[in-house]
């Protein structure tokens, strides 16, 4: 045994430089992918009940952390599978038993996988569980530090180093006798047409979610739909992207082009390899398309669009208020705080009011005081006249006039007289509702306001009488943006007010969700791309002697290096494509499911498919400095 430990010490030492640190930094990243998905959970909420109401969110997390740690784990521990096959297949050749070959191959993948893993341990026990206090003080995204047990940590250990094992002597289990077959490096293969199955499986589960009747449908055939059509369109993605590439590569070979001809024969020649390195890619887009989609949902929720268009293009609403008890309004001061810069008006006062007063249950009814001109600020309202009451309607998105407000009584109508109400509940003016109807836009009301006004009528205060005696700590209408809510604050301090923006709250948390999204897209779609990296240059190594070969028989330089780019670039499309085209169905089936607008945000899809692109570019462009064109002795001997 001990020799078959020092053999497989040798082999692993033998390798390629390349292939022994994209083992070990792969290994190291996939231990600290498991750790941050096993510690993440009690770091975003001790409390244990808060846990496990948010344990959807939480597994989704793990989601997006686990798959890219398998696909990046059994991709580094099949690197140079094709030198190692038959490197493995020799010494079944010479004698050596299947299960001693499986030991050699096993301590050859093993002892680089340990390194990495112990590395990778020691990288999140020494950085990022220190470094995440600081997210705890200075962001709401962690509740606690990030703690790695000693026993998460051994099993993240072991486990990393077993997948890696597991990935190293999958060839060993075959019972034939390697070297029976005929020599060659070429691994053709082509991809049946019944990966289409799964794939439409996916989609066709989705598309259904996407024009269900959600009132009728039954909510656990929905859940299945959304669970396993999501789960079948990822894995399609995986299997279809094979498919597709071989029959671009088909296309390839029949083109005139000597650059597209050499990157398809070169794909047909290993056409599994080839599109396995960008299978990790499509599916990581697939999964940020998902939390894109939730994101737009999350945004588009009234309270999440009012914060950020508050502290975004504006305009925004803060309230000027009293700090304590007994603290009056100085009417001079309403010219001071519209001079300040950026304030744009004052929104109208609420004042209660009823046919006949208030009842005693309280379901007074809203009217707002102010000025047209005010009115139009601060509302999608049309209509007004400042000479005359007049009643407020509300007109849908389909057309349809209903009154506003939800109201105990049939609403006032034109030429109805109601009770304006003081603040000691007393009547102290009757006003007649004889103008115009003010029209309240609903559309264009939640998309400006996020809320829609409940007040059914509309009284200008130059009707109001003695009685009134002005505005008293108003809600300014300004422009947007958190330096406009700091100088709104600094004005009310010096003039000994209380400046309060209601949307902070929700805008941190529109931050926080916002920023957890992008990083799990971010985390996907980076161990992704080094997967396509590591996979890519491993096998433009692998590809060296048919290289020599084609320089050998006078093939330029600049012609194989653009075939290598190629051949990569083409997967990559291939796999992006599809899974955007996926992400598109399944984010209209969870809109829909949702009973939500459309949450496809352009900008955001337009950084994911750069993001995806760009990083496609560079880890291919990457391999092009591997494609050798200059002869050596060794390839001379070997060819």
């Amino acid at each position: 045994m001990s020799a078959l430990v020092t053999l497989g010490l040798r082999l692993a030492r033998a390798g390629s430089p390349l292939r022994a640190w994209s083992i070990a930094a792969g290994n190291a990243i996939g231990v600290v992918l498991l750790l941050l998905a096993g510690s993440l959970p009690q770091a975003m909420y001790p409390d244990p009940i808060e846990r496990g109401d948010q344990r959807v969110a939480l597994l989704t997390i793990a989601l997006f952390l686990l798959v890219p740690a398998a696909v990046l784990l059994v991709m580094v521990g099949r690197l140079s599978s094709g030198v190692r096959d038959r490197r493995l297949a020799s010494l079944r050749m010479i004698g050596v038993p299947p299960h001693h070959t499986r030991v050699v191959a096993a301590v050859e993948n093993g002892v680089l996988a340990l390194v990495g893993a112990v590395a990778g341990a020691v990288l999140f026990l020494v950085v990022l569980q220190p470094t995440s206090a600081l997210f705890v003080r200075d962001t709401t995204v962690l509740g606690e530090r990030l703690d790695g047990a000693p026993a998460l940590v051994v099993a993240a250990v072991l486990l990393v180093v077993a997948v890696s094992i597991g990935a190293g002597t999958a060839s060993t289990w075959d019972r034939a006798l390697p070297g029976t077959a005929p020599r060659s490096e070429a691994r053709t293969t082509n991809p049946r047409a019944w990966r289409l199955i799964v794939l439409g499986a996916g989609l066709s589960a989705l598309a259904w979610l996407a024009g269900a009747d959600m009132g009728t449908a039954n909510p656990d055939l929905v859940t299945v739909a959304m669970l396993g059509g999501a789960t079948a369109t990822g894995v399609g993605i995986a299997l279809v992207t094979p498919l597709v590439s071989s029959c671009v590569a088909r296309l390839l070979v029949r083109s005139d082009g000597v650059t597209s001809r050499l990157a398809g024969r070169a794909m047909q020649a290993d056409s599994g390899s080839a599109s396995r390195v960008v299978a990790g890619l499509g599916v990581a887009v697939f999964l940020s398309t998902g939390a894109l989609g939730v994101l737009g949902a999350f945004e588009a929720a009234p309270q999440n669009a009012d914060a950020i268009r508050t502290f975004g293009s504006g305009p925004q609403k803060v309230r000027i208020m009293a700090p304590a008890d007994g603290v009056a309004w100085e009417p001079n001061d309403l010219d001071s705080l519209l001079a300040v810069p950026g304030v744009r008006g004052l929104e109208p006062i609420s004042l209660q009011a009823g046919p006949k007063g208030c009842p005693e249950d309280g379901t007074c009814l809203e009217v707002l005081v102010g000025t047209c001109a005010q009115l139009k600020l601060s509302f999608a309202m049309t209509g007004c006249d400042d000479t005359r009451a007049s009643v407020i309607s509300t007109v849908d998105a389909d057309g349809a006039t209903h009154p506003t407000g939800f109201l105990p009584e049939p609403p006032p109508a034109v030429g109805d007289t109601i009770s304006l109400v003081d603040d000691d509940g007393t009547v102290a003016q009757y006003v007649t509702l004889d103008g115009p109807t003010v029209i309240q836009d609903l559309p264009r009301q939640q998309e400006e306001w996020a809320w829609p006004s409940d007040a059914v009528a509309f009284v200008p205060v130059a009707l109001l009488g003695d009685w009134y005696a002005g505005q008293s700590f108003p809600v300014v209408v300004a422009d947007g943006g958190s330096a406009m809510v700091r100088q709104l604050e600094t004005w009310a301090d010096e003039h000994g007010y209380f400046a309060w923006q209601p949307a902070e709250r929700e805008w941190a948390k529109v931050q926080a969700f916002r920023t957890a999204v992008w990083s799990l897209c971010g985390v996907a779609i980076t161990v992704a791309l080094i997967v396509l990296a590591l996979g890519a240059a491993d096998r433009a190594t692998e590809r060296r002697r048919s290289v020599a070969r084609q320089v050998m028989v006078g093939v330029p330089p600049r012609v194989l290096q653009r075939s290598q780019l190629l051949q990569t670039l083409v997967p990559v499309a291939v796999a992006v494509l599809l899974a955007l085209g996926a992400g598109i169905v399944g984010v209209s089936g969870y809109t829909n499911m949702a009973e939500q607008a459309s949450t496809l945000d352009s900008g955001a899809w337009l950084g994911l498919v750069l993001i995806a692109g760009v990083g496609g570019l560079l880890a291919a462009a990457s391999t092009v400095p591997l494609v050798r064109t200059r002869l050596t002795p060794e390839l001379l001997r070997r060819e």
